[in-house]
């Protein structure tokens, strides 16, 4: 029986990161519905990544439509980053640490 080793990197992990690197290629050039794809792509994953570190689903959607909308505004910053899914990840946590940042500060008034 062959001997099988734990693979660190997920298949799936890279097809994503390869698969928003080009998206945001397309972004930078204004092709149609770009930001529709980054959506359709990353989203799932995104949105729970954000609700893990919000606990709260309407502030986890929340942080994601401000990372999206920050993305639309400046896609030349994705498209030049080393590392397109890992900044489009930084860019949704900012914006939950953001969101719990303003919750922290509401509730102690």
């Amino acid at each position: 029986m062959p001997e099988t080793r734990c693979r660190l990197e997920n298949p799936l992990n890279k097809s994503i990161r390869e698969d928003v690197a080009a998206i945001a290629t397309r972004l930078c050039d204004g092709g149609a519905g770009a930001l529709s794809s980054l959506y359709d792509r990353s989203a799932p994953r995104l949105l729970r990544y954000a609700e893990t570190l919000t606990k709260n689903r309407a502030d986890a959607e929340d942080a994601l439509q401000s990372g999206l909308v920050r993305i639309a505004r400046k896609p030349r910053l994705l498209a030049r980053a080393d590392q397109p899914w890992a900044y489009l990840v930084r860019v949704v946590r900012n914006e939950a640490l953001k969101i719990l940042k303003k919750r922290r500060t509401g509730s102690s008034l």
